[in-house]
């Protein structure tokens, strides 16, 4: 019992600890580059939000004459690897596009078209795998 109980202690404690340390190491989140600019990825940030320069470059790229009067969120799973390859891309809400997956596919295509920056730690790049969001609103 009380081996068990030191084994979650110790658990909670790296648990709580991880972040600290992680933070003093220089943790630079992944980036994307639009129009010669680059961005860093809110939702790398853990704060829930849109990745407004990227859905506006997706939103200007794709076929207005297809998607006009309609609104889309794509909720987007994905890891960019050390040299900024976009991996395992994969659409989080589904369900939400039953019937319509066209235009995940169109989108998927704009995404793996846009130049990545890798994350980095300690000045290192690295494999960071994350969800981000995009919208698409073509109602106005």
């Amino acid at each position: 019992r009380f081996g068990m109980w030191a084994i979650k202690c110790l658990s909670l404690l790296a648990m709580l600890l991880v972040p600290l340390f992680v933070h003093g190491q220089h943790v630079q989140g992944p980036c994307y580059v639009v129009d010669g600019k680059t961005y860093a990825f809110v939702s790398s940030t853990n704060e829930p939000g849109i990745e407004k320069e990227l859905s506006e470059h997706i939103a200007q790229n794709l076929p207005m004459i297809l998607y006009d009067g309609t609104s889309f969120r794509f909720v987007v799973s994905a890891t960019i690897g050390k040299w900024g390859r976009l991996k395992q891309l994969s659409l989080v809400n589904k369900k939400s596009f039953k019937g319509n997956m066209w235009v995940w596919k169109d989108v998927k295509k704009m995404l793996n078209a846009v130049q990545f920056k890798p994350a980095s730690y300690g000045g290192k790049p690295i494999s960071y795998s994350f969800v981000f969001h995009i919208k698409v609103d073509f109602t106005t």
